[in-house]
């Protein structure tokens, strides 16, 4: 017999895109299961348990790592990082391609590669945007108390996004 499983919460606060969103970076490892890697899928107690320890330190959102050491996500939204001028996006397999970041990668005026990112590299990285599809492209003010810089770059594609996959609508 199928069964249905219905799921009611607030809609995520509107944050300061001025400022940006406060992150950490989580201990929580995002398992490498390869008949799972790259889905969506309902088991994804890993990010529960990074956004509980997102809560305890106060942060808005927290960037993981896959049992390899290699950064895979945020907790429910894929990153773009820019690390000495150029911008990426983690290529883990244990991360989830979502649909934001699907579109981005074929229709940014910026040029975004894929990339392994390990720890020392994350900490070079002077931009980070997290980019989800019912959220859209939103900054990162700060990752574990460093500030990180919201740019031209980081708002061109905001901009970029809104104009193109936020509805105009006359009489909303």
């Amino acid at each position: 017999r199928p069964t249905r499983s219905v799921q009611r919460r607030a809609w995520p606060k509107a944050p300061d895109h001025r400022v940006g969103l406060k992150a950490i970076t989580s201990s929580v490892r995002i398992n490498l299961q390869p008949a799972l890697a790259g889905l969506k899928h309902g088991n994804r107690l890993e990010q529960i348990l990074a956004a509980q320890e997102c809560q305890r330190h106060g942060a808005d959102e927290a960037l993981v790592f896959d049992q390899k050491g290699f950064l895979a996500e945020a907790i429910s939204s894929n990153l773009l990082l820019r690390i000495g001028g150029c911008w990426m996006t983690p290529s883990s397999p244990a991360a989830v391609t979502g649909v934001g970041l699907d579109w981005l990668l074929s229709e940014s005026p910026l040029e975004i590669e894929s990339s392994a990112i390990k720890l020392p590299q994350l900490a070079k990285a002077d931009s980070i945007l997290v980019i989800n599809s019912i959220s859209g492209i939103r900054p990162l003010g700060s990752l574990d108390r460093r500030e990180l810089v919201i740019d031209e770059d980081c708002r061109g594609l905001q901009r970029h996004w809104n104009q193109n996959l936020i509805p105009l609508c006359d009489d909303c």
